[in-house]
């Protein structure tokens, strides 16, 4: 009777020491299946995700022949778009100025006129010295930059006729002065070709203007009204409706 209890209690001991380690054991399969399958699906999901990033990366990606096409390309439209912008300007400033020049032709503009004037001639003497300090050329100093109209005394717009400065009634300048005064009395102003014609004659007039300070064969005040008179016909040809 004694060794059949000592029977069951040693069956009893047993079973009690092994039923920890076999849940152990089955917990342990049971935690690595379930981590491992996360891991293992984590793997593959970033594997795949490299794999496509890689993928679209070799397709997008541009050869070195490409990319220099590509600058080429934007470095010429934006020279393209800055020349577009740049002649936008000219054109508004050069309306602009011939709308200065329009309101300084009416007569209720004349004093704002005279103040130009003045301005003009100021800037002419500063040409007169430049040419003679040698830091301008003759052929490199185009007309005085200050919008003016002419006065009344120096042109009458009805009769069609001028009132030339003293310089420019020199004999060296005779021929010159003759043809812009026939031009002007022959009423042939009348085309936008003659008009840039009638440009071009004074833009001459004023170089041999230039050359004869050069030679020394002008005073400062002397060439300074030449000069603003020159650029005053010239301003109301460019007052007209001929030029733009």
């Amino acid at each position: 009777m004694r060794t059949f209890f000592l029977a069951i209690l040693l069956v009893s001991v047993g079973i009690l020491w092994a039923s920890p380690q076999l849940y152990a054991q089955s917990g342990a399969r049971s935690g690595g299946f379930s981590g491992g399958g996360r891991s293992a699906s984590g793997g593959r999901s970033i594997s795949r995700a490299r794999g496509s990033s890689g993928g679209s990366g070799s397709r997008s990606r541009v050869s070195p022949a490409e990319r220099q096409r590509l600058a080429i390309e934007q470095f010429q439209n934006q020279q393209a778009a800055a020349a577009e912008l740049a002649e936008r300007q000219a054109q508004l400033s050069k309306r602009q100025f011939k709308e200065s020049l329009v309101q300084l032709g009416f007569d209720e503009n004349r004093r704002a006129n005279s103040k130009q004037l003045k301005i003009a001639l100021t800037e002419a003497k500063g040409d007169f010295r430049a040419l003679r300090a040698g830091t301008v050329a003759a052929d490199n100093l185009g007309v005085l930059s200050v919008p003016f109209r002419l006065t009344n005394k120096e042109i009458d717009r009805q009769g069609r006729t001028l009132s030339w400065p003293s310089l420019l009634q020199r004999e060296e300048f005779a021929s010159q002065v003759k043809s812009i005064d026939e031009a002007i009395l022959d009423k042939t102003l009348t085309t936008e070709e003659a008009a840039s014609e009638f440009l071009g004659d004074l833009g001459a007039l004023n170089e041999s203007l230039n050359r004869s300070v050069i030679n020394d064969k002008a005073s400062l005040i002397e060439f300074a009204k030449a000069r603003r008179f020159i650029t005053g016909l010239a301003n109301e040809l460019r007052a007209s409706d001929l030029l733009m």
